[in-house]
């Protein structure tokens, strides 16, 4: 059966905010090291299918579209969690610039009768 991504959101400490996101990165290494495998097994493959005439169910060629398949399947999953930090980060950075909610001198707050 085939996982969805669900994106989740949590709260940390402020100074906490730049060691989680790093972590959220690090997730990313296996994925990367295997596309990063993959990648010479797909080099390989292909290498090898230069000296066979082409035959569309050659399991080489099987084999190579299998690999090169696994190759974007990773690199989705790495490109999905550099989106979330980075959209973390800009939405971090829009927090801090954006200034705290001032009261009108003299108006009640929420809560206060008439």
């Amino acid at each position: 059966m085939k996982s969805t991504p669900v994106r989740i959101s949590y709260t940390v400490e402020e100074k906490e905010i730049y060691s989680q996101l790093a972590a959220l990165i690090g997730l990313t290494a296996g994925n990367l090291q295997k596309v990063l495998d993959d990648f010479n097994a797909a080099q390989a493959a292909l290498d090898e299918l230069t000296s066979v005439p082409y035959a569309k169910d050659d399991p080489a060629t099987q084999e190579a579209l299998e690999i090169i398949d696994r190759m974007r399947q990773n690199l989705y999953l790495v490109d999905l969690r550099l989106d979330e930090v980075s959209s973390m980060m800009t939405g971090y950075a829009t927090a801090k610039e954006t200034p705290p909610p001032t009261t009108r001198e003299g108006s009640e707050g929420p809560g206060s009768s008439e």
